[in-house]
């Protein structure tokens, strides 16, 4: 996943879903009642359980994903990265993130 961030390569939802940077893939405005049925899902279960399941799979790396933030927020200040913002979201081309 850190080559699209590094080449700004763009993938298709269900390529997304098969590399694992989503869990699921709904229909255009299904997606509310997706997380609704997901979030119905979760209740069920003991919140401390869950919790503890949660720490358990994946410890959280507060540090590394601290340092994450102040990188991508250094980045983001930078002139060309707002220029190439900028450019994106006034674009009407297809293919806005295409040199």
């Amino acid at each position: 996943m850190r080559d699209l961030l590094l080449t700004g390569r763009s993938i298709n939802a269900t390529k997304a879903q098969q590399i694992g940077l989503v869990s699921q893939v709904v229909g255009e405005g299904e997606a509310l009642r997706a997380a609704r049925a997901t979030a119905a899902q979760l209740r069920k279960f003991d919140r401390e359980v869950a919790a503890a399941a949660k720490r358990f799979i994946k410890p959280v790396p507060h540090d590394e994903l601290r340092r994450e933030i102040d990188v991508f927020c250094e980045l983001f200040a930078r002139p060309a990265v707002q220029s190439g913002l900028r450019k994106f979201v006034e674009s009407t081309d297809a293919q806005p993130y295409l040199p």
